[in-house]
């Protein structure tokens, strides 16, 4: 319901908290070096890629977008060697490579183009 709305919602801060809760159970049960890999994949996918889709359409997802930019540097400063990002199609990989430079203008042109094939 969140991913259709005109307005910025707060509820789209969840996935902040629900993508630590999944690393804190990794850790909890002794698999995050087991499948760093693959939880690697989750926050690129989850977080770099739809997370800032979403605050993207937003004035105030722009502090979001920074948020999850500051966690991917930190987290995994190498994630686009990701095994489950390459094997990715190009458009993907262009898409979350547009999004971690958050280059504002770039971001913009990246917004139009995205709303105009969509139709917005």
């Amino acid at each position: 319901s969140t991913m259709r709305q005109k307005t910025y919602n707060k509820k789209l801060d969840s996935i902040f908290v629900a993508i630590k809760h999944l690393e804190d159970e990794f850790i909890k049960r002794y698999l995050f070096l087991k499948y760093n890999d693959e939880l690697e994949y989750i926050y690129i996918q989850h977080l770099l890629y739809a997370a800032t889709g979403r605050f993207l359409k937003y004035p105030e997802g722009k502090e979001k977008i920074n948020e999850i930019i500051t966690i991917m540097k930190h987290k995994y400063p190498n994630w686009w060697k990701n095994k489950y990002y390459k094997q990715r199609n190009i458009i993907y990989r262009i898409t979350c490579s547009i999004f971690y430079m958050n280059n504002l203008f770039v971001l913009n042109i990246y917004n139009k183009i995205r709303r105009k094939f969509k139709g917005n």
